[in-house]
């Protein structure tokens, strides 16, 4: 075989056997880098508002979804949370607090055209936590939620302190997580503002 031939084989095999496996590879970690950014966004407010009702009081923690589509599949859990000393170090001991609903199909992705927020989500109970807290460090709002087009989860984390993070009031409406002095005269039922 003389080397002509050989660099006619190389020619006509090796090198698009090299261009189309590093076109592939190139190709699938540009749709992974795309795909990956696709994760949940979303603010979750840094204090609860506590609001007189007729038959108790509403806490409330609100969270405004900044993605821009949909996400989907969204769980809370509420926990009061206590640190206890054990040899090698401390243990945090959690108890679960009863949500008013703990769980939503989806949540609209974020439109500043919207006028019906449907991207802002109060999450509320009426247990009594000011008397609950007493005998716990702090409180731990724990979400997870999909997105809608890319179906990747990711799980947020809020801590509250009693003495800093509970005030009187009631979270103002849109795409805010400031509060209002006023409580609001309804009922809240857990859902869209």
């Amino acid at each position: 075989m003389n080397t002509a031939s050989t660099k006619t084989a190389i020619t006509n095999v090796v090198i698009p056997l090299v261009l189309g496996v590093s076109g592939s590879l190139i190709a699938s970690f540009l749709f992974l880098w795309w795909l990956s950014s696709r994760v949940p966004n979303v603010r979750i407010s840094d204090i609860i508002c506590a609001s007189s009702l007729p038959d108790g009081k509403l806490y409330e923690i609100k969270i405004i979804n900044d993605t821009p589509r949909d996400i989907t599949n969204v769980r809370f859990q509420l926990l009061l949370c206590r640190r206890i000393a054990q040899h090698g170090g401390d243990v945090i001991e959690c108890d679960k607090v009863q949500l008013r609903r703990d769980d939503v199909l989806s949540i609209a992705g974020f439109d500043r055209t919207d006028k019906d927020y449907c991207y802002a989500f109060r999450v509320t109970t009426q247990e009594p936590l000011e008397q609950r807290w007493q005998d716990y460090d702090f409180l731990e709002l724990r979400m997870s939620a999909n997105d809608s087009q890319s179906n990747y989860g990711k799980v947020f984390v809020q801590k509250y302190q009693l003495d800093k993070d509970l005030v009187e009031g009631s979270f103002a409406i849109g795409n805010t997580l400031e509060v209002r002095g006023k409580p609001p005269a309804r009922k809240s039922t857990g859902t869209r503002e």
